[in-house]
């Protein structure tokens, strides 16, 4: 037998939606009326795998690659404007994947980012922004761009701060942290700024920030 609800109780949900407008479907939750210590923006954990192994590492390095690749494809990405590295650098990054041999230390072999970059996982990407873009680009200027270059390495080290684990009570951990955070910042204020396209701008790239 289905229960239905009195004219009164009808009413007294009417008022009592009337008294929490923004709450319930169109807006917030309605566990956070009965906790407001809570935020949702906080209450949940933030994927940083995700978040910056996929999110920031992979739409720059595919936005980075899009338009020399082999791919056809990849050269119709909306990634157009910036404009893709060129050529005689893509041939530089393969011509070096060739020479790279990883250590039994290493949880796989290195892929070439230009074939591969669309079958990159997750220890793929942390492998490329530790040590793998170290030995690749080694002497290279990213689209003979200074800014640019400066800004992808910072976002590479940035991304390794946060993927490993560090002493928070360290003295030097405070001067590490706020370099690495500043450094994403610093990314996300040159994708608005050269109006690069919203997708490297991501929901919790927001919320880490």
């Amino acid at each position: 037998q289905t229960d239905v609800a009195s004219d009164d109780e009808v009413e007294n949900g009417r008022s009592l939606v009337g008294k929490h407008e923004g709450y319930g479907y169109k807006g917030m939750g309605g566990v956070f009326t009965i906790l407001p210590y809570t935020s949702p923006s906080t209450l949940f954990p933030l994927p940083l795998g995700h978040t910056l192994l996929f999110n920031v590492l992979r739409n720059m390095w595919t936005m980075l690659l899009c338009k020399n690749s082999l791919n056809p494809k990849r050269n119709e990405s909306r990634y157009h404007m910036l404009g893709g590295l060129p050529q005689g650098q893509i041939d530089l990054i393969q011509a070096r994947a060739k020479s790279i041999t990883v250590t039994h230390r290493q949880n796989s072999s290195y892929l070439d980012i230009v074939e591969f970059v669309d079958h990159y996982k997750m220890h793929h990407w942390l492998d490329w922004a530790d040590w793998g873009a170290a030995l690749i680009l080694d002497g290279i200027v990213l689209d003979n761009d200074a800014e640019l270059d400066r800004i992808v390495r910072r976002v590479h080290a940035a991304v390794v701060f946060f993927c490993y684990p560090h002493d928070s009570e360290s003295p030097e951990y405070e001067a590490l942290f706020n370099e690495a955070y500043g450094s994403l910042l610093e990314w996300a204020v040159y994708v608005e700024q050269k109006k690069l396209p919203t997708k490297h701008l991501t929901y919790t790239l927001h919320v880490f920030l």
